[in-house]
Parts: C-alpha cells; sequence; structure tokens
C-alpha cells in the first residue's frame, strides 16, 4: 500500500473532537495545539524508517506511541526531541519551529540507551536537567539547586543523591531520568518504555505523574508495547502490515483512548 494511502494521522481527543488547528505562538499557557506533526518522515541513509507521520496535539494530553517491535516508535519520540534528523516534513511546539523549542521538550531515553557506567551521581543527572535552561558551562544558580531539589523529592530519591547512577535499581534509575526531567520544567515530555524493569511503586509513581502532569496543562508521550495510558494513542505500523485496529481498540478500551494509523517502512526502534 502506498504511503499516501495510509489512514489519516491525527491525535484526536477524548471526546472524538479532531485537534484544533495550528495557531501563532503568541501565549505559551494559553496555546491549545502544543506538538504538532506535520508530515514527518525519518530516514537512516537510503533506507526510510518513518514516512508521513501527522498529528496535532493539544495542552492536557497523554498520548500513547504503540506498534509492533521495530516500528519506529523510539525513532519519532528521538525525532521530537532533536536527537534524529527529519528527511522531510515539520515538527512545530506552540507554533514555532522545533528547533526553536528544545528548552520546552524533555526526553527519558530507555534504559538500553543510557551508559550505566558513566561517573556520574544521581544528582548530576538531575542537574542535566536544568542545561536546556542556562547552558552546559554555567555555574548552577540557587534556581537550579531548588528545582533539582524539588525534583528529588518529588520522584522520593533524595536520599540516593549522591549514588553513582549504575548503583541504583532499575525502578530508581528510571526514577532519576524522570526527576532529570521534571527539573527541566518543560511542556512536552517524551518517555520511551518508562514502564519497563522497574517495581511496582515507580509504575504507581509514573501513572500519578501523567495525572498530574495533564493536570498542569503538559503534553505526554510515551512509547509503549502493553502499558496505553491517556486520552490519545498514535499506532505506528510497517508498510503492508494489515491494520491493527482491533489491537489498539482492546489496548485503549480500558482507558478510551482513540487511535490513528501511520505507514513505516524499514526496521527501527
Amino acid at each position: 500500500m502506498p504511503a499516501n494511502d495510509a489512514a489519516p494521522g491525527r491525535a484526536v481527543l477524548p471526546t472524538g473532537r479532531p485537534a484544533l488547528a495550528t495557531q501563532p505562538a503568541r501565549d505559551l499557557a494559553l496555546h491549545e495545539s502544543c506538538l504538532v506533526l506535520d508530515d514527518v518522515t525519518v530516514a537512516y541513509g537510503r533506507r526510510v524508517i518513518l514516512s508521513h507521520v501527522d498529528a496535532d496535539i493539544p495542552r492536557s494530553q497523554v498520548v500513547s506511541i504503540i506498534g509492533a517491535n521495530g516500528s519506529g516508535k523510539s525513532t519519532l519520540l528521538k525525532a521530537i526531541a532533536g536527537l534524529v534528523p527529519l528527511a522531510g516534513g515539520a515538527i512545530r511546539c506552540f507554533g514555532e519551529p522545533i528547533d526553536r523549542m528544545r528548552r520546552h521538550v524533555a526526553y527519558v531515553p530507555q534504559r538500553e540507551d543510557v551508559d550505566w557506567s558513566f561517573p556520574v551521581s544521581v544528582r548530576d543527572v538531575v542537574m542535566m536537567g536544568r542545561y536546556p535552561l542556562r547552558g552546559w558551562l554555567r555555574r548552577s544558580a540557587p534556581d537550579d539547586e531548588r528545582a533539582v531539589a524539588r525534583a528529588l523529592d518529588e520522584l522520593a530519591i533524595a536520599d540516593l543523591a549522591s549514588k553513582q547512577i549504575g548503583e541504583l535499581s532499575g525502578g530508581q534509575q528510571r526514577r532519576a531520568f524522570i526527576a532529570r526531567a521534571i527539573a527541566q520544567e518543560p511542556d512536552v515530555i517524551l518517555l520511551d518504555e518508562p514502564m519497563a524493569g522497574i517495581d511496582e511503586q515507580t509504575h504507581d509513581r509514573i501513572l500519578a505523574l501523567f495525572g498530574e502532569w495533564r493536570a498542569a496543562g503538559k503534553v505526554v508521550l510515551q512509547a509503549t508495547h502493553t502499558h496505553v495510558h491517556g486520552g490519545s494513542m498514535i499506532v505506528l505500523r510497517r508498510r503492508g502490515e494489515p491494520g491493527s485496529a482491533e489491537h489498539a481498540e482492546h489496548l485503549g478500551a480500558e482507558g478510551g483512548e482513540h487511535h490513528a494509523q501511520h505507514e513505516h517502512h524499514g526496521r527501527a526502534d
């Protein structure tokens, strides 16, 4: 099937109404179209990984990106985070090109993408969340110290602040990187498989954070295989793969999620 024959790729509000059209970013606090993906295509060399992905996501949404292994879930998050370049299309945040709005976007990677042997403490990791606001070379200010302390407390890891990040359990490591995202004070939070390899307490805390972030007007995108939460879904499928509407409806039934489908080529996750 040609990519253009794919079902329209638009995130849908819980009420079933399409998200609002993009408007100029005059007031970030009031802007409805927070994150817009416009015909996004990603390629590694000559191999197209994602093609023609569209979504218009307003504030106060938790969006689950689902699909089979290798369907490009992680690649889509990395494209939004600026870690992989676009081969086509555009991404806008509050009406501005995403490259101008990086400080508003925080990214929590998969465990497999982190070098846990790197000699940094938990506090150092969380302080990295302040770099987009103050730069890499400037010393931390009192505001930075307070933001880091709040983030450590919010994830209940203040007692681990001096430990090397590799000494922590999987759940504690996930908490540390989520605390880093919180310290950044973002409007958009990207999480890659946040529920994988964690304890029940961390799982419940992440679920609570989803609700808190939505209430605070933030946009949350999580790549996931099974843990679907929130009001919207983006379903990725490989080129020629049968539609996965029944699977998507099954995953979303408990939370009332809606879904859209997007064509995927090649293999990457």
